[in-house]
């Protein structure tokens, strides 16, 4: 993980690797992230709803409320690379 200060918040850079049948809980990033999906497939979790993110996949998104989710691995393993920016929403960045 790479985490850097700025004028407008954190700027985070982070490589997860998540596993099948372990969630993450509900969390939130700030406002702003992107998040390429490097290997494997993802389900997010987003209210009652799932939606199912595969390789290559590549995701911009505004939120501030920061975007609170939940995740796992749809396949075994999957390898996602995210970048977060912006100051913090419920003391998490």
């Amino acid at each position: 993980m790479i985490h850097q200060q700025t004028p407008i918040g954190p700027l985070d850079v982070e490589l997860v690797r998540f596993k099948k049948d372990r969630w993450t809980g509900c969390h939130n990033h700030s406002p702003y992230t992107i998040q390429q999906v490097l290997d494997g497939s993802l389900i997010e979790q987003i209210g009652q709803e799932q939606f199912i993110h595969k390789v290559d996949d590549k995701r911009m998104t505004y939120d501030a409320s920061g975007y609170p989710h939940n995740v796992s691995s749809h396949s075994n393993e999957t390898v996602v690379l995210s970048l977060s920016l912006g100051h913090e929403i419920n003391g998490q960045s």
